[in-house]
């Protein structure tokens, strides 16, 4: 395996486990974000269930529209999820 690669595994790696690590620590800082939001664990709770979701219905649609459409409409049309 050449440098280039390894750096692009290693890239892609690393920008996946930042990503999923920010998305899924919900529960590390939900504690500390219940008092200032007034919300209680079920309502928190409601919220995330309702974004995870989502954006697992969300995903093979927006799959198929990336596999027929530009990529850079589709971000720009899709920011989150």
């Amino acid at each position: 395996m050449t440098k280039r690669a390894i750096g692009v595994i290693v890239a892609g790696f690393s920008t996946l486990f930042i990503a999923f690590g920010i998305r899924y620590s919900h529960g590390l800082v939900l504690p500390h974000m219940l008092p200032s939001l007034a919300i209680s664990k079920t309502e928190a709770g409601v919220i995330f269930s309702s974004y995870f979701i989502t954006c697992t219905l969300l995903a093979p649609v927006i799959g198929m529209l990336g596999d027929r459409f530009d990529s850079k409409l589709i971000l720009t049309t899709f920011v989150k999820c």
